[in-house]
């Protein structure tokens, strides 16, 4: 199949990251790429949280929500950060983000 795309789109270049990444021996953990130990992920406990939620409120965890990121979310990770770090101030605010361009932005 033959693929047309704009001028704008046909001048892009990879990610130096993604290549970055290509190249990149499993046993090694790449600190410039940005990636974790993956042995760091909490599966089990990301694995019953999704299914709760997706058992009660399936909708909700599908469906596009605010770009703010989810407002019980927000509350109890504002709360927590206080209470547990001791950081915030009762008129800070957070978002919640998907990643680190969503950050810059």
């Amino acid at each position: 199949m033959d693929y047309t795309f704009s001028d704008k789109i046909s001048s892009l270049q990879p990610s130096a990251i993604r290549e970055i990444l290509k190249a990149t021996d499993p046993k090694i953990i790449p600190l410039a790429a940005g990636n974790p130990a993956p042995d760091a992920f909490p599966v089990e406990e990301v694995r019953a949280i999704a299914a709760d939620i997706l058992d009660s409120r399936p909708i909700d965890a599908l469906q596009y929500g605010v770009s703010e990121g989810y407002q019980p979310l927000r509350d109890t990770v504002k709360k927590w950060m206080k209470n547990h770090e001791n950081i915030g101030k009762d008129f800070d605010d957070v978002l919640i983000v998907s990643g680190a361009t969503q950050v810059m932005d």
